[in-house]
Parts: C-alpha cells; structure tokens; sequence
C-alpha cells in the first residue's frame, strides 16, 4: 500500500503541474494543442483542450516517476520511507519545473531563431500551422520540453536521495519518521 501511495502522490503532482502548465501554453501557441496533438476530443475551447492535455500527457510520466520513487523509498531491506517523505521533494521539484519551463519559453520567445520550430516538429506539423504562429508553436513546444527533461532528471535526483537517506537511517544516523528534506 505504501508503493501505490508514492505512485499515487506523484501522478497526482504530475496531473496538476500539467493542468496549470498547459493553461499557460495553450495561450502561447493554440496550434501545438491542437495541430501539433491528436485531435482525441472535439473542442475547440483552449481552456477544455488544456486540461483534456494537462492529464493525458502528465498522468504515464507520473505513475512511471512514481514507480521510480516507490523502487528508491521502498525496495530492498534497508528502512522504507513513506509518501510523506516525497512531498517536499516533489514540491520543489514542481518548482524547478516550472522555472525551467519558463525560462525556455523566454528563449523560445526571445532568442531562439524561428527556423528552429523545424527540429521540434514534423514538416506536416509546420505546414499547417500559419508561418507567423511558427514563434509561438517553438515557444511553448520548448516549454513542453523542459518540463519533461527536468522533471526525469528531478525523479532521479529526488530517488538518489531517497536512497541514501535510507541507508542513514539503517546505520543510525538522523532519525526521523521516515521524513526527508527538500
């Protein structure tokens, strides 16, 4: 039960990173939603296609983080830590993300050359999306990209520290209830 907790806890800060996070870049490129995606739902409302997104795109890269972290805080015979002891981590994690996702959006929007929207999508994607949303289209596809490359990396970070807070807890050194720090 502890495993499904941490999987659990963290498909659920995946899901709600994606609801917020998409609710921003739907605004930045309607066309990477819509154009750039399976066309899975008939709507045409930003706000219906970026929560319809925010889950079905954030909820397998949770339960695959989650199933990470369950293996690192639960695995093997050394002391096991509960999802409580995730919710910082996971909370500045969410942080980082979105700073990160941020911050290539800027260089999306301010300094990476449009011709690079080429590398990021499909010649039949580019074709029908108008040359002029070709800005906004790299824009939030860099966004979309950080939050995927940072988030892996923050499931790793956050799964080596579990691992090594548990083997200070089976040596005896700092106690606590199963708790770690950010």
């Amino acid at each position: 039960m502890g495993s499904l907790r941490i999987i659990l806890l963290t498909m659920v800060c995946a899901v709600a990173y994606g609801l917020v996070h998409n609710q921003i870049t739907i605004r930045l490129s309607y066309e990477y939603f819509t154009v750039a995606h399976p066309r899975w739902i008939d709507t045409d409302d930003p706000t219906v296609l970026a929560l319809f997104w925010g889950v079905i795109a954030t909820w397998w890269a949770g339960a695959i983080g989650g199933v990470v972290l369950a293996l690192a805080c639960r695995a093997g015979s050394l002391p096991t830590l509960d999802a409580r002891a995730l919710v910082r981590p996971l909370a500045t994690a969410l942080v980082v993300m979105g700073a990160c996702a941020f911050a290539a959006a800027l260089l999306g929007a301010l300094v990476l050359p449009v011709s690079l929207a080429d590398a990021l999508f499909p010649s039949e994607v580019l074709s029908e999306v108008p040359v002029a949303q070709h800005k906004g289209l790299l824009t939030a596809g860099a966004a979309h990209n950080a939050s995927y490359l940072v988030g892996a990396i923050c499931v790793v970070w956050i799964a080596i520290r579990c691992r090594r807070r548990r083997r200070a807890l089976a040596s005896g050194v700092g106690g606590g209830h199963g708790a770690m720090d950010a």
